[in-house]
Formats: C-alpha cells, structure tokens, sequence
C-alpha cells in the first residue's frame, strides 16, 4: 500500500490524537508542524496568508468529510473539526495499528 493511500487514515488519527480541532487553519499547521517534526507524509505546504497552507490536506480532510468519518461544526474559519461516532468506530478498528507505524510518535 502506498503512503498516499494511508495518509487520510493518518489524518483521522491525528484528529483523534489531537482534537477537537478549532478551525482549518489550525489543522494545516499541526500538520505543517508534525511533518517538520518528522512525519512522513506527501503534503506539500505554501505559506499563505493565515500560514501554512496545503491542498492535499484538505482533499484528504473534505473525503473524510465525504465519508463520514469527521465532522466540522460552525462557520468555515473557526469551524471544529472532530470525529463522528463512525469515525471512533474507524480509530477503534485500527487499534492494531501502531501510531509509530504510521510515522507518528505517541
């Protein structure tokens, strides 16, 4: 399986890990921050007028969206981006997963 394939799953940990999740923007520097840090992931960043700022981040963010797995509530800007039972239900299943296996540390 290629890295891009398991990057949304990726994303839905991290939402996990780290969330709820106030706002697109403060997704999109958590992610630019961990892969700085040493997460492999293909997202590629440009600085934006609110900071980082990656496309692929929020296709894989409106798919899981799509999929029902996050949910967002409120306005665009300040929007909470959190789980939705059926994305717990995801993170439960992928238990065996290892974060670190994934190439994030916790």
């Amino acid at each position: 399986m290629e890295l891009k394939e398991l990057e949304p799953l990726t994303l839905l940990r991290i939402i996990d890990k780290y969330g709820p999740i106030k706002g697109v923007i403060t997704l999109h520097k958590l992610m630019y921050n961990l892969i700085k840090k040493g997460l492999r992931l293909r997202y590629t960043f440009i600085n934006y007028s609110f900071g980082p700022y990656s496309k692929d981040l929020d296709e894989d963010l409106r798919l899981l969206i799509k999929c029902g797995l996050v949910i967002t509530e409120g306005n665009d800007s300040n929007a909470i981006i959190r789980l939705s039972s059926k994305g717990v239900k995801v993170i439960k299943s992928l238990s065996n997963i290892k974060l670190r296996d994934l190439g994030i540390e916790g």
